[in-house]
């Protein structure tokens, strides 16, 4: 019999396990499998499979761990954020974690954040908040949330202009981005003029070694 769980929705959410270690993926999937609030419809071991499989799916949620080939690097979270419809992301952390990354992630968009020393609750938590369109943050997640963090860098970008530095990491030209944002080439070359400016760089190029110095995408 599957455990009741908290689902304000009252909806079963579709899930997608991203976890190269089979241990670990066995051990999340003996506990999601007994909610009543979640289906476990794909996993997979790597970044490139798991973007196939949402492609093809359609998750509610996806799951990613810590160590998932491909996806370090928040160029994984633009891609998925990328699909049409787009799926909630809940990233488990590794223990070497700083306020820094918990506000990067926040603000590319993922819906949960887990690190290693909170309990398979928060991670329950979080899926569902994430199915419902809401951010959960762990207790420990949170602790680096609120820890004054500077705002210099990425860190001073808004949402937008950072979802916008991410695609041109990844080698878009104005009017892909344009087209993939729904909006109009002019709008998105006034960002990048913006983006140019706070970070003190001239071109495209400055901008994808940035991005790769600074850990947002993959090299």
């Amino acid at each position: 019999m599957k455990s009741a769980d908290v689902n304000t929705q009252g909806k079963v959410f579709d899930l997608i396990l991203l976890e190269p270690r089979e241990l670990l993926r066995d051990c999340f999937y003996s506990l999601l499998c007994n909610l009543q609030s979640v289906s476990i419809v794909g996993q997979a071991e790597e970044a490139e499979a798991c973007l196939e499989l949402a492609g093809s799916l359609h998750p509610d949620v996806i799951v990613v761990g810590d160590r998932s080939p491909g996806a370090a690097g928040l160029e994984f979270v633009s891609r998925l954020h990328a699909l049409a419809p787009a799926p909630h992301t809940v990233l488990i952390g590794g223990n070497h974690e700083s306020s820094d990354w918990v506000h990067r992630v926040v603000d590319c968009g993922v819906s949960g954040v887990i690190l290693p020393q909170d309990g398979s609750g928060d991670l329950v938590a979080a899926i569902l908040a994430a199915g419902e369109g809401r951010l959960y943050l762990s207790p420990s997640a949170n602790a680096l949330f609120s820890a004054k963090a500077p705002r210099s860098g990425h860190h001073a970008l808004t949402c937008r202009q950072l979802q916008i530095l991410l695609l041109y990491a990844q080698g878009l030209s104005t009017k892909q981005i344009a087209y993939r944002l729904e909006l109009s080439s002019k709008t998105v070359a006034c960002h990048k003029d913006q983006i140019l400016q706070r970070l003190g760089m001239r071109s495209t190029s400055d901008l994808i070694h940035y991005a790769i110095r600074e850990g947002l995408i993959d090299p």
